[in-house]
């Protein structure tokens, strides 16, 4: 599973008004696509990862990163 800090880092930007439309609109997809990122409902592609890391300034390592899950047998 892939897990996330997208909703820690919008928060962190709050003061500049990044609500989950805006930061939507910044990386062409609808608000509710956001939505479903933030609760890790899936996965983006590697495009919309770039992007994010773009809009936030920093590497896709630190939105994103790998959470073994121990259900699974390797």
């Amino acid at each position: 599973m892939i897990g996330n800090n997208v909703k820690a880092l919008r928060e962190k930007k709050r003061d500049f008004n990044v609500s989950k439309a805006h930061l939507a609109r910044k990386i062409g997809v609808q608000r509710s696509y956001v939505t479903k990122l933030e609760d890790e409902a899936f996965t983006p592609s590697l495009e919309k990862a770039f992007k994010l890391a773009d809009y936030f300034k920093c590497s896709i390592h630190d939105i994103f990163s790998y959470v073994k899950d121990e259900r699974v047998k390797s």
